[in-house]
């Protein structure tokens, strides 16, 4: 999402709970360790689909560890983005601050994830790959993706790696609609979001057992991955503020979520504790590392923080088009190339070309129609007060 933070009204005593350090100016705006997590998670999500579509390509212990539990990267996703919309909508005092939410919304993400589907269907037509997949593009276009795999099948629906923002949209929806329409009484934004943490968890439980459908697609069910958004909305309102102000906070928290991943590595996602507890076990460390990392407003001088916030800039081009060129890769054309690369060499190319392509993409194109979101939804509603934010 474009995490840029904008209230529309002076915060009142109740958003205490919000970190509120000042940074140095042209610093305030930006939350740039966020950008790094983001930098991470696509990483994380880029080896696990290198290690899965070339599994002949060695790569070590570190190769196999991306392909049990790189999967969620995504998950990091979530709670940044839980983490910041419940920011923006927290402050928002009236339904044209609302307004202004969603219209940044469709700026930040139709324009992009459109020409993403157009392409696949391109890309599909050209090379008559899952032709018969092509009926049901409507399921990407109406951002259903999510909601239909436990139907169709992970195999049965176009374009799945959309199952994510499907998820994503629906939480600005749901968060945008409920604060709309209980712009006089914020405080029920925090019993909502526990809502929202508590039902998934009870309908993964169910799932696991009564088995209604295969319990390994849970993880790509809207109903049941909104708690790792929740989550991350909650820390957002002040819950574990205790912890993620501590001095060893992003430490500890950045531990925790490499325990967790090391546990899904050994369990995998076949696993029926991971299926209905174990997805809310990481959605709690990755809201906690979200927490103790937005303490941070000032500028990252070390030069890896440094890259992985560039990465995370543009993480949302990467996470919609690396496929194609892991698609490109398979190839009979260029299946020499995985044998000559390996797994690291697949991997560094993957990343250099979304990341190239990325580069120009936000330049020229998704950052143009990010300001003339701002610019549509300030006339919406004067921007009065600025938010701390990371960089989409």
């Amino acid at each position: 999402m474009d995490t840029t933070l904008e209230a529309r009204a002076t915060p009142s005593a109740n958003d205490a709970a919000l970190p509120t350090s000042g940074p140095a100016p042209g610093e305030r705006n930006h939350f740039h360790l966020l950008d790094a997590l983001r930098g991470v998670a696509i990483l994380l999500v880029i080896g696990h689909h290198v290690a899965i579509k070339f599994p002949g390509t060695g790569g070590g212990v570190l190769a196999h560890f991306l392909k049990t539990a790189g999967w969620a990267g995504v998950d990091l996703f979530f709670a940044i983005s839980g983490f910041l919309i419940t920011s923006i909508l927290f402050r928002t005092r009236d339904g044209d601050g609302v307004k202004g939410f969603f219209i940044k919304r469709l700026f930040r993400i139709v324009p992009l994830y459109v020409v993403a589907v157009i392409v696949y269907v391109v890309v599909s037509l050209l090379a008559h790959h899952e032709m018969e997949l092509l009926r049901r593009i409507w399921v990407n276009l109406g951002f259903l993706t999510a909601w239909l795999i436990p139907y169709f099948g992970r195999e049965g629906v176009p374009y799945d790696i959309t199952w994510s923002v499907s998820v994503e949209e629906f939480a600005y929806l749901t968060l945008g609609l409920f604060c709309l329409a209980n712009l006089r009484h914020g405080a029920r934004l925090r019993p909502f979001l526990w809502v929202l943490v508590v039902l998934p968890l009870v309908l993964r439980a169910w799932v696991a057992l009564a088995r209604p459908f295969d319990p390994l697609l849970l993880y790509f069910f809207v109903p049941a991955r909104l708690d790792s958004i929740a989550f991350g909305g909650l820390i957002a309102l002040g819950a574990g503020s205790s912890l993620t102000s501590r001095a060893l906070a992003r430490p500890l928290a950045i531990a925790a979520v490499f325990v967790s991943l090391i546990g899904f590595s050994v369990l995998t996602r076949h696993n029926l504790w991971v299926q209905s507890v174990g997805y809310s076990v990481f959605a709690i460390c990755a809201a906690l590392l979200v927490g103790a990392l937005s303490r941070y407003r000032g500028p990252l001088r070390n030069p890896l923080l440094r890259a992985l916030a560039g990465i995370g800039r543009i993480s949302y081009f990467v996470y919609l088009f690396h496929m194609f060129v892991v698609g490109l890769l398979m190839t009979h054309a260029l299946a020499f190339v995985p044998r000559a690369l390996g797994y690291w060499g697949m991997f560094a190319l993957i990343v250099a070309v979304t990341c190239a392509a990325g580069a120009v993409s936000w330049r020229w194109f998704e950052k143009p129609l990010i300001e003339r979101g701002r610019q549509l939804a300030n006339r919406v509603v004067p921007l009065r007060e600025s938010l701390p934010s990371a960089v989409d």
